[in-house]
């Protein structure tokens, strides 16, 4: 159980990490709308997202993987510089997911050496070592699954901006198609998840983590999967249960998101209208809304 607890409670916090890379990267491009919807925090609350947060841990209970909750969070792109900070941003996540790894590499490290974890009582090594061992493999394997590049994960999001506007705009539009295409493909075409996994273990077995430590480790905690599962939902619950003037302030956040993205879109479609006199256009007017909101 205590394995369990600080599994769930490290993979959090490199979530929230992974997260706060992105907008705190976003904040330094121009973004300033992510420090007002609270998103400069390692709180995990701001980061809940109904899709990563809920849908995805029962998605993948149900599948008869682990629970673990995703995140998410709004960035506004066309406050951004330019698109090389559109790519940093997206690229900002996975980079401290990296930092993540290796601070699970080193904790490892120092609790499997006989020298240094003679400092702590046996059952703190007992209980530390399996369960970063499972840390390593599972932050390594999520890395590599979000490196995909393919919309929505981030690793299409660092080259989304050099494509074409109309493959930019399509990949927003089926953005979640793609990300449950990604998910059905990893438990119905195995080499996949094979392949994914190799590296995962090929990472472990670098970093000096035995093969047994990992599955061992893997089948202790799925035990728990149920209550992690109940207790996600019930997270999820309280934290959408929010005073009248919680709703209040983001509803105000809402409209003047709104009256942003319409003055946005009145701009482009001026500037698309200019343009129709030299040459033939499709103007965009919808797609210029979706391709200056992204999730990650």
């Amino acid at each position: 159980m205590e394995s369990a607890i600080f599994i769930i409670v490290a993979w959090i916090l490199s979530t929230c990490l992974h997260e706060f890379g992105h907008a705190f990267v976003a904040y330094l491009g121009g973004d300033t709308t992510v420090k007002d919807r609270g998103y400069l925090t390692l709180n995990p609350i701001a980061y809940f997202n109904s899709a990563t947060t809920l849908v995805l841990p029962i998605l993948m209970l149900l599948l008869g993987g682990i629970p673990l909750p995703g995140a998410a969070v709004m960035i506004n792109t066309s406050k951004l510089k330019n698109r090389f900070w559109i790519s940093l941003t997206s690229f900002a996540g996975p980079f401290f997911s990296l930092l993540c790894l290796i601070g699970f590499i080193i904790a490892y490290k120092v609790f499997a050496s006989d020298a240094m974890s003679a400092s702590f009582p046996s059952n703190v090594v007992e209980i530390l070592r399996p369960s970063l061992a499972l840390l390593i493999w599972l932050e390594t394997y999520v890395l590599i699954l979000n490196l995909i590049p393919m919309p929505p994960l981030d690793g299409w999001g660092i080259i989304e901006p050099w494509m074409p506007e109309n493959i930019q705009i399509a990949a927003r539009r089926n953005g979640n198609i793609g990300f449950l295409i990604i998910m059905l493909s990893s438990f119905t075409v195995p080499i996949i998840p094979q392949f994914m996994g190799a590296i995962a273990y090929f990472v472990t077995d670098f970093s000096g983590v035995p093969d047994y430590l990992v599955a061992s480790s893997f089948k202790n905690f799925r035990e728990f999967s149920m209550p992690i599962a109940a207790l996600i939902i019930v997270t999820f619950i309280l934290k959408n249960l929010k005073s009248p003037a919680q709703k209040a302030a983001e509803a105000k956040q809402l409209q003047e998101l709104q009256a942003q993205q319409i003055q946005q879109a009145s701009s482009l479609s001026a500037a698309a209208a200019s343009s129709e006199q030299i040459v033939d256009v499709n103007p965009m007017g919808v797609e210029s809304d979706e391709k200056n909101k992204t999730q990650i």
